[in-house]
């Protein structure tokens, strides 16, 4: 399962850890291809994302997404010490 933990990183280590993680994914040719690819053709990965991230999910696994997603928000702003804002004290 991927860490999806916000960790400050320099761009040294993102380039040499997201190299390393197509690897071990993709085997070397293939992440080779995949860079050469995304230089050749570049794309918004946001509007891909959000096209095309969660097309195999059923309604549960997308709403338990939402759920777990929303908790360590939630967990993150409390550590933080930040107020919700004026909509989330509406809503709460």
């Amino acid at each position: 399962m991927m860490n999806t933990q916000f960790v400050e990183m320099t761009d040294d280590e993102i380039r040499s850890q997201g190299f390393r993680i197509l690897v071990e994914a993709f085997g070397d040719v293939n992440a080779e291809r995949f860079i050469t690819l995304t230089i050749r053709e570049p794309m918004d990965y946001t509007k891909w994302r959000a096209r095309n991230m969660y097309l195999d999910d059923d309604l549960h696994s997308l709403a338990e997404r939402a759920r777990r997603t929303g908790a360590r928000f939630e967990a993150a702003r409390k550590q933080s010490g930040v107020a919700p804002s004026a909509t989330e004290s509406i809503h709460a």
